[in-house]
């Protein structure tokens, strides 16, 4: 059985060095081996109106990603963006103050709040049962997730699986109980268009995140085609045991 490949990118904190980073690790994981899709969608995480390090993905992992996509599909359709959290409307503040909305401006990306687009009603799984799910992620032939790690408060961390969470547009707080099985269900509701993973650990999180952690600067670029072995691998370079992520 062929194992899965993970790629371990050592960077610095400088917008160049974090470019040729991000190019490296895709390039390591054969990112672009399949067809040329007509659309993309990028799951960043703007969990924060606030610019604080650690908190949102890096807006340089962001533009590092995306001009990769742009380069090698110069006529695809790509969008990008996150959800609202349970009890803040962040998005759309996140996106400007985080300096989203620029970087996609320049790549001919469009910003997506998951949380006002147009749904459809789909049958998710037995966790979930019928949701609304945003059109475009629906419609879309290619999804590329950008995490930023982080320590959680449930969880324990969260990373490439987790960040499909902001997927799912409304009311997640529901499913905090079952949060390992909906996180499962999810990723594998969208597998079949999940392309890549290529997290940002640059300045991760550490103490009671996701939210209001310390900053952690790790200097790396983690990417995969397979979540599962970018999460285990993000884990264990957190100190963590593959088995404490129950998800």
């Amino acid at each position: 059985m062929s194992k899965s490949k993970v790629a371990f990118v050592h960077t610095v904190q400088e917008q160049q060095a974090v470019f040729s980073a991000v190019e490296r690790a895709m390039q390591l994981v054969d990112w672009d081996r399949d067809s040329k899709p007509a659309s993309i969608f990028l799951k960043v995480n703007l969990l924060s109106r606030e610019v604080m390090p650690g908190q949102c993905t890096s807006p340089w992992v962001f533009e590092g990603v995306l001009r990769q996509v742009r380069n090698r599909y110069p006529h695809s359709e790509i969008f990008y963006g996150d959800c609202e959290v349970a009890t803040s409307r962040q998005v759309d503040d996140a996106v400007r103050n985080w300096g989203f909305l620029a970087i996609g401006q320049r790549y001919n990306a469009t910003f997506v709040n998951l949380s006002r687009a147009p749904t459809r009603s789909v049958e998710v799984g037995p966790i979930f049962g019928h949701l609304d799910m945003p059109t475009v992620l629906l419609d879309t032939e290619a999804l590329i997730t950008i995490p930023i790690i982080k320590t959680h408060c449930i969880t324990p961390f969260t990373g490439a699986m987790k960040n499909q969470w902001g997927l799912l547009p409304r009311a997640r707080f529901k499913f905090h109980p079952v949060v390992h099985e909906a996180i499962a269900e999810v990723n594998a509701y969208f597998a079949d268009r999940m392309r890549l993973g290529v997290a940002d650990m640059t300045v991760a999180m550490e103490g009671p995140g996701p939210r209001v952690g310390l900053p952690k600067v790790c200097d790396r670029i983690l990417a995969s085609r397979d979540l599962v072995a970018l999460d285990t691998l993000a884990g264990q370079y957190m100190g963590f045991e593959r088995d404490e992520a129950e998800f």
